[in-house]
This record gives C-alpha cells, structure tokens and sequence, in this order.
C-alpha cells in the first residue's frame, strides 16, 4: 500500500513539472555557446533610451520605441552625438561662411544653440563630433585643406572645464574618431580606410581592419566591437580577447545594412540603420536584439538623413 501511494506521488509531481509554464521553451535563455558572440547572462530589459534624428531639414527627439516624437530645432545639421548624460546634442552646422562646417551644440530640448567653441567673432570649424563616455570632452575631425580641395582631416579634441582645444593628429590623410572608451584612454580611429585602436593621443597600435568604412563602435563593457566593411553590407562584431571576427547571420530580407547608432549599455541591443533600394533608398532606425537576433523597427521616414541614441540609466 505505501509503494502505491509513493508512486501516484510521483507521477503527480510529473504531471505537474510538466505543465509548469517557467519551464516552458518560450522562458528559456538562450544558450551563450548557441550565439557568435558573448552576450549578458541576466536577460532583464534595458532602460529605454532617446533618440535625436533629422529630416526634412528640421531636428527631432524621440523615445526609442518611436513614440513622443517632438521637435527641437527647425534647422538642419549633421552626424549627430549625444552626449552619455542625456544633457546636449553635438552635431555640425553650416554657418554659411567661408570656413564651411562648425561643431554645434544644442540643449536637449532644443534651446541654447551655441558653437563648441568660438574664436573671436569665428567658431570652431569641423565635423564627426564623439563624446567621451564622461560628457567632458568631444572629439572630432577638422578638415585644414578643404577650402582647395585638399581633403586633409585631423583629430581635435575639445574639453569643457578647460574650454581648451587639443589636436591630437597631423598627417596629410584623412582621420577621425568613431567611438572612445570608458575612461577616454583608448579610442578607436578611422584613418584612410583602416580601422585602429589607438591611445588617448591618436598614436595608432593596432590596426583592425583595412576594408573600413568608419562604421563602428565599441560595446558598452568594451568587450566587443560593431562595424561594417567597406565593401559588404554585412554586420561583424570583433570580440577583443580573442581577437576575432564574428560574422553576424541577420536577415535584413529586402534592405542594406548601411550604419550603426549604438550598442546598449547591456549588450543585448545594437541600434543600426538599414535602406531599402527598392523604396527610393528609405533609410530606417532598428534594432537588434543581440541574444535572439531577432530585428525590430523602430522608425522609418522617406527623408530621414543621420541620428543618434543615448541611454543615460
């Protein structure tokens, strides 16, 4: 009688186990070996994140789920970088003058438009603005020729509480920097089609890839870099300790991979954009869930030109 009681025991303790939806497949993790690159063991949800875009000549903020879309500025820029505390927007601007391109920044909710820096009655001339991951500082490219026609870009760099700027480069090629690490003392430079990572100064040490198109950025834990060849529509991720190239197999379906915006500071999301060459080349914002690689939209627009995400959590 006892060993009947046990074993009903048993089978109930099956049929319950097996109907428990927390062992469900929906619920499980994905399993880290399954995937080409390390993602975060703790699976919770990001803290959402804004976005700055522009089109139609006119600049806007957004949620990162595409809702709450305002805008700030009835003006148009360029490459646009906001800074990793939530508080200004860096982009270039033509100030209609013979020096071309300035580096310009604007408060997030659009008021307070002021160059970078100014000289005497001049500002300060460039484009590709970065932030440091502090909010201190901002690098970008000024090109010294391109009023003759001589395409020569170095890298400067511009701190706040010093109100000083810095060049760190002086070569006859074309250089600028595309992301910088946590505590600003390694950075990661374009230079004539090279990708490096280089120190604080600009000195190059390690060269990367040579078929760059300047489309990268490092991974919030510095672990892993995104970027796009030159000469493919296709994602890499570089994972640093291993020295390695990930190919990351996503289908885009009908659309190019054409540019990053920015990884999470979890690593389970990377901001990109894609276009359609059979809708008139629309450029979209979307977003890749690194751990699922599933695809999501977040925004598309027919005349939607640069923009830039932030998470300040």
């Amino acid at each position: 009688m006892r060993n009947i009681l046990i074993f009903i025991l048993i089978i109930i303790f099956i049929i319950i186990s097996c109907n428990n939806p927390s062992d469900s497949k929906e619920d499980e993790i994905p399993d880290e070996k399954e995937l080409p690159f390390p993602v975060p063991e703790d699976l919770v949800e990001e803290v959402e994140g804004k976005i700055v875009l522009e089109e139609d000549g006119k600049i806007y903020t957004m949620k990162d789920d595409g809702s709450e879309k305002k805008l700030i500025l009835n003006e148009s820029g360029g490459h646009y970088s906001w800074s990793p505390d939530g508080n200004t927007i860096a982009f270039q601007y033509d100030v209609g003058t013979t020096g071309g391109l300035a580096i310009y920044l604007l408060d997030k909710d659009g008021t307070n438009l002021r160059p970078m820096y100014q000289w005497r009655r001049y500002p300060e001339f460039g484009d590709f603005p970065v932030w440091s991951k502090d909010s201190r500082e901002l690098y970008y490219s000024w090109c010294e020729s391109c009023g003759m026609g001589i395409h020569k870009h170095n890298i400067l760099k511009y701190n706040f509480e010093q109100d000083t700027i810095f060049q760190l480069t002086n070569t006859p090629d074309c250089e600028r920097v595309v992301d910088v690490s946590m505590d600003g003392q390694t950075l990661l430079i374009n230079f004539n089609d090279t990708l490096y990572i280089t120190d604080s100064s600009g000195i190059k040490y390690k060269e990367l890839f040579v078929d760059s198109l300047g489309i990268a950025c490092w991974s919030y834990d510095e672990k892993l870099i995104a970027f796009r060849p030159k000469s493919e529509l296709k994602l890499y991720i570089y994972e640093i300790a291993k020295d390695y190239f990930h190919p990351v197999d996503i289908d885009f379906e009908n659309e190019w991979f054409s540019g990053i915006l920015k990884w999470s500071k979890r690593n389970k999301y990377l901001y990109i954009f894609t276009t359609n060459p059979n809708n008139n080349y629309q450029v979209s914002i979307k977003c890749i869930n690194l751990c699922t690689k599933e695809i999501e939209l977040v925004y598309t627009h027919p005349n939607l030109l640069a923009a830039d995400w932030v998470q300040t959590n």
